[in-house]
């Protein structure tokens, strides 16, 4: 009999070796305490499906687990809102593959800031977790994590930095460039390092690259590249160490999860002239109005996208002065970047 929730080692400071065991939280559902008497694969698929839930990533979660059984490296194309930042690094976790074992560590690349902590704060309330414990982040100038972290979300410069300075990636087990269609030098110097450590030192090191989209050939430029130190993994014949693999080069699995769509209807209001101060400002918000008043707006909400924060604040400062505005008791809030994590 295998109690619900599966457990994998970790190391704490000044601690023994321990068994962690997900506690049933009273927010989670699919965290209750129950028994299983099935394969403990099996019950780790379980976790799994009730991680991801209903997202549409779901359809391919499973295969992204096995491909990367067999592959060290797979590029993953999934549309915004499938579900792929926050729930293929716990699939990974839970799944208990080999190339995790040891308590190595799970590297998530995000270009942003805001977009790294939110990622670790969404991925730490799927476990019932605060940020820090087993999901962590690190950005510039601020970091949460411990020695029980195993899933670290972090910006660009940190992994690069991390690569300059450990270019064998000690400790990790797996390195997830998350938002990879955006393209920088950053992420292309680190996806070529990580690359270099797969080829001469890390052959069961795990490289995934998830894409909102592929579009351009990018995915046969990154099947090209990676390709050239990606290896079937499918028995102990690679060994960690210097030297590379000795395994033939496998063809790079490309997994694509198509996403859930809706109807979006498109409305051109004409371009404003902008030859006076906050034209641009008032056009949006007669922009806001409009749409406001339509009946697809009923109950819902309205986002609203500005070139940057001062036209973000004065249009703010617009809407609010709006009758409609106060009388139906509408919120306008801003939302970017320079917020603080607690206002965002």
């Amino acid at each position: 009999m295998l109690q619900h929730g599966i457990p994998y080692p970790r190391v704490c400071r000044g601690q023994q070796l321990a068994t962690r065991r997900f506690r049933p939280q009273q927010q989670q559902p699919w965290l209750a305490s129950r028994t299983w008497s099935i394969h403990p694969a099996q019950a780790a698929a379980a976790d799994i499906d009730s991680i991801v839930g209903n997202l549409p990533i779901r359809e391919v979660i499973h295969q992204i687990t096995q491909a990367l059984n067999k592959h060290n490296c797979l590029v993953l194309q999934a549309p915004p809102g499938a579900g792929k930042t926050s729930t293929v690094p716990l699939a990974l976790l839970l799944h208990q593959p080999k190339y995790l074992q040891k308590h190595k560590t799970i590297i998530v690349l995000e270009p942003r800031r805001v977009a790294a902590k939110a990622a670790a704060r969404r991925m730490a309330t799927l476990l019932g977790e605060p940020v820090g414990r087993t999901v962590g982040y690190r950005v510039k100038l601020e970091s949460k994590v411990s020695s029980c972290t195993r899933i670290e979300v972090v910006t660009e410069g940190i992994l690069l930095r991390r690569l300059q300075q450990d270019p064998e990636l000690q400790g990790v087990g797996a390195i997830l460039l998350d938002e990879f269609h955006e393209r920088s030098l950053d992420a292309d110097t680190s996806l070529a390092l990580t690359l270099d450590c797969q080829t001469w030192a890390r052959p069961h090191l795990r490289l995934v690259v998830m894409s909102a989209t592929l579009g351009g050939d990018l995915a046969e430029d990154l099947q090209e590249l990676m390709s050239r130190g990606a290896a079937a993994d499918t028995t102990s014949s690679i060994a960690e160490g210097p030297g590379g693999s000795s395994g033939a080069p496998a063809a790079v699995p490309v997994i694509v999860s198509e996403g859930r769509s809706y109807p979006v209807t498109t409305q051109y209001l004409g371009k404003p002239l902008l030859q006076k101060r906050d034209e641009l400002e008032q056009a949006a918000a007669a922009a806001v109005l409009k749409a406001l008043s339509t009946p697809a707006a009923s109950g819902g909400d309205v986002l609203v996208f500005m070139p940057g924060v001062a036209e973000i604040r004065r249009l703010q400062q617009l809407l609010q002065q709006e009758l409609v505005i106060k009388n139906a008791g509408i919120a306008v809030q801003q939302f970017h970047g320079n917020l603080s994590p607690h206002q965002q």
